[in-house]
C-alpha cells in the first residue's frame, strides 16, 4: 500500500470528521424518541440483564422484539463509559462511520482493482444523504455496528480469497455473527459473501464450496438460536409491524421500491416524465448515433419514429414545451450511456454491482420508517459499488484510448533506412 494511497484514505477520513462534527449535538431525541425506551434499561442493567439480551430480546424490547445482543452490550458499554452524555455516543457513531467508509474503499479496490474508482465509490457512500442525522440519532448505532462488522467481514473474506490465508476466513465468520447480532439488516450478509466468493477468480471450486458451506451454516445456526431466544421469528426485514392491519404483499409497491433503489432517478418511477419515454429516447439516440457513424442516412427515419413513439408515451404534447421534459430525457440518456459504457468496458464488474444491489435491497423491500436515513445505511453500499464501477470504466476507457493513440502514433513514424557507406 503506497504512501499516496494511505494519504488519500487519511484525507477522506479527515473530511468526514470535519464535515460531520456538527452532528455531535449532545441531543438524544432530535430525530426520534427511541432513547427514552432504551435508557431506563441501561440505567438498571446487571449481569442477569446482559444474559437476558443473549437469550432474549434486546435492550429496546419496549419498541420491538428484536434480537440484537451485540448492539445492546455495546450500548451498555457506552453507558458505563460516558453515562448520558449524548455527544460521546455520537462520537462513537462518527468513528464507526469513518471506519466503515475506509474499509469499504479497501474492499472495492480489492474487488475492482481501481484505486480511483474505490475512492469515488467510497466517497459517495461516506457523504450519503442524511448521514449527519444518522450520526446524531444514537439508536442508529444498530445500523452502524451491523454495517461495520458486515464490511469488515467481507473485507476479511476477500483477503482470504486473494491471499489464501484462511485465518482471515475464520475472522470473517466471527464478524458475520457480530453483524447479524447487531441488526436484522445484516441477515443478507451471507448472500453478499456468496457474491464475493463467486466473483473471485483465484481460488479453486473446492475452496469456494467450503467457504459457501461455512457462511451459510453460520447463518443457519444463528437463525436457530435467534428463533429459540425470541420463541419465534420476532421482527425481521420485509415484515410488517406485528399486529398491524394490511399485512399482505403489494407487488406494485415491491416493484416500485426496487426500481427506485436500483435505477437512477431519471429512469425510475419518480422521473418528471414517463420512465418508458426516457428509456425509449436513450435507445433511439444511441442507435441513431451508431447508424450515422456508419454513413447511412436511415438514422433520420429512426429519429422521427422515435419522436412519434415518445409523444404517445407522454401525458400530453404540451410536455414538449416544458424544459424538464428535455432535462429528464438528457439525464436518462446519460445514465443509459454510463450503463452501456460499464457493460462494454467492465461487464463482469457491473453485473456484480447490480447483483449486489438486488441482494442488499432485500431488507428494505417493505416501506420503512427512515427519517434519519439509517435503515438504508448498509443497503446503500450498492451505490458505492455502482459509482466505483462507473469511474473504473471511465479510467479503463481512457487507458485504452491512450494506448491506441500511442500505437497509432508509432505506426505513423516513417521508417528511416540506413544506407551502407560506399
Amino acid at each position: 500500500m503506497g504512501r499516496t494511497w494511505i494519504a488519500a484514505l487519511v484525507v477522506l477520513a479527515a473530511i468526514e470528521l470535519v464535515l460531520y462534527s456538527s452532528a455531535l449535538s449532545g441531543h438524544w431525541i432530535d430525530s426520534g424518541r427511541d432513547m427514552r425506551d432504551i435508557l431506563p434499561e441501561l440505567r438498571t442493567a446487571t449481569v442477569r440483564t446482559v444474559a437476558g439480551w443473549l437469550t432474549g430480546p434486546w435492550v429496546g424490547h419496549m419498541l420491538f422484539d428484536y434480537y440484537r445482543p451485540v448492539s445492546s452490550i455495546a450500548m451498555l458499554a457506552e453507558y458505563r463509559l460516558f453515562g448520558e452524555s449524548a455527544a460521546n455516543w455520537q462520537l462513537v457513531s462518527l468513528c464507526l462511520h469513518v471506519g466503515s467508509s475506509v474499509m469499504l474503499v479497501l474492499l472495492i479496490r480489492g474487488l475492482f482493482n481501481s484505486p480511483l474508482g474505490a475512492l469515488a465509490g467510497g466517497a459517495v457512500w461516506a457523504f450519503r444523504d442524511r448521514m449527519a442525522l444518522a450520526i446524531e440519532w444514537t439508536p442508529a448505532q444498530t445500523d452502524m455496528f451491523a454495517a461495520f462488522f458486515a464490511i469488515f467481514s467481507l473485507l476479511c473474506l476477500h483477503k482470504a480469497m486473494s491471499t489464501g490465508r484462511w485465518g482471515f476466513a475464520a475472522v470473517s465468520g466471527v464478524a458475520e455473527l457480530l453483524a447479524m447480532a447487531s441488526k436484522e439488516v445484516a441477515l443478507v450478509l451471507p448472500a453478499l459473501a456468496t457474491l464475493v466468493i463467486i466473483y473471485d477468480r483465484q481460488q479453486p471450486k473446492q475452496a469456494k464450496a467450503l467457504l459457501l458451506v461455512f457462511f451459510w451454516l453460520l447463518l443457519g445456526a444463528f437463525l436457530i438460536w435467534r428463533f429459540h431466544a425470541l420463541s419465534g421469528f420476532g421482527y425481521v426485514p420485509m415484515q410488517a409491524k406485528l399486529g398491524a392491519p394490511g399485512r399482505h404483499f403489494h407487488v406494485a409497491t415491491y416493484y416500485t421500491n426496487w426500481l427506485l433503489f436500483i435505477l437512477p432517478q431519471a429512469l425510475g418511477p419518480k422521473a418528471s416524465i414517463n420512465a418508458l419515454a426516457v428509456w425509449t429516447a436513450g435507445i433511439v439516440l444511441l442507435v441513431c448515433v451508431r447508424i450515422a457513424r456508419s454513413g447511412s442516412g436511415k438514422w433520420m427515419i429512426l429519429a422521427v419514429a422515435g419522436i412519434i413513439a415518445i409523444n404517445f408515451m407522454l401525458i400530453s404534447w404540451i410536455e414538449w414545451l416544458v424544459a424538464s421534459t428535455y432535462w429528464s430525457i438528457l439525464e436518462g440518456v446519460l445514465c443509459m450511456g454510463l450503463l452501456w459504457l460499464m457493460f462494454a468496458v467492465r461487464k463482469r464488474d457491473i453485473l456484480m454491482s447490480l447483483t449486489w444491489g438486488a441482494l442488499a435491497w432485500i431488507p428494505i423491500a417493505h416501506p420503512v420508517y427512515n427519517p434519519a436515513g439509517n435503515v438504508t445505511y448498509l443497503p446503500q453500499t450498492y451505490w458505492a459499488l455502482l459509482w466505483a464501477c462507473v469511474v473504473a470504466a471511465m479510467v479503463s476507457l481512457a487507458e485504452r484510448i491512450t494506448m491506441r493513440a500511442a500505437s497509432c502514433a508509432e505506426a505513423e513514424v516513417p521508417l528511416v533506412s540506413q544506407s551502407s557507406p560506399s
